[in-house]
């Protein structure tokens, strides 16, 4: 089983019941895509899964001809399996998406390639903080940019092992 369907149908579901859509039009959407990513043990009795798809999402009173419909709307067309193409098909904007904490689905607002940008500046940020917390000195800050064997006149080796040798006295 490829885990990306899994969640995105976890997801559905979390996302229709935050968004209170279950006594809407806009439930269908929702339906459809679960639909389109259910798992493979749903096709045993779809109409059966779907209600209780639709009952997770919070309507508990799906009718099986209301099922079947939303099964005969699924064949029609091709189904999406992008994530940004099923965030606008479901509506869901990047806020909600980072909210929410939603991977598997894109949002409507905000292309795949900023999301990713900003994923890795706040990944670099992040771990630039952690270096910082850990002792880890910025490059501007370090002694091979800062030079100070200039200031008193000797050359980087004979600084660097007068700095050892006074450690070493310390201890």
């Amino acid at each position: 089983m490829k885990l990306i369907p899994y969640y995105r149908r976890v997801e559905t579901i979390a996302i229709a019941r935050r968004k209170g859509v279950a006594d809407t039009t806009d439930l269908d959407r929702f339906l459809l895509v679960w639909f389109w990513h259910r798992p493979a043990s749903a096709d045993k009795d779809p109409i059966g899964s779907l209600i209780h798809a639709a009952w997770r999402m919070g309507r508990d009173n799906l009718t099986p001809a209301e099922a079947r419909e939303i099964i005969r709307a699924s064949k029609q067309g091709k189904p999406l399996h992008r994530a940004d193409d099923v965030g606008t098909y479901l509506r869901l904007t990047d806020a909600e998406r980072t909210l929410w904490g939603i991977r598997t689905i894109g949002g409507l607002d905000v292309p795949k390639r900023q999301r990713t940008l900003r994923r890795k500046r706040l990944d670099r940020e992040r771990k630039a903080r952690k270096r910082l917390e850990a002792g880890a000195r910025p490059q501007s800050q370090s002694l091979n940019r800062l030079r100070p064997w200039l200031a008193e006149g000797v050359s980087r080796a004979t600084w660097y092992r007068q700095l050892t040798r006074e450690k070493r006295m310390r201890h």
